[in-house]
């Protein structure tokens, strides 16, 4: 299936991660540490990396961004 679209295992939990990362940031109930955490990140500051390497902002900020507005 994954040569079928022309991915690799990698690709897809890269993705799948980076999925999950927004939404739990936008739910805002756990905190970036813990968002890290679930994850499976070594450290909030590898998370951070990865999430500013694939949506250009860090996490925080995305949070902050996400927010509905009175939030």
């Amino acid at each position: 299936m994954l040569r079928q679209e022309s991915s690799t295992f990698s690709a897809l939990e890269l993705k799948v991660k980076s999925d999950e990362a927004r939404a739990l940031l936008q739910a805002g109930a756990l905190s970036v540490a813990a968002v890290s955490d679930r994850l499976g990140f070594s450290s909030q500051s590898a998370f951070t990396w990865f999430f500013k390497l694939h949506h250009h902002v860090p996490p925080a900020q995305y949070r902050q961004n996400a927010a509905p507005a009175g939030r």
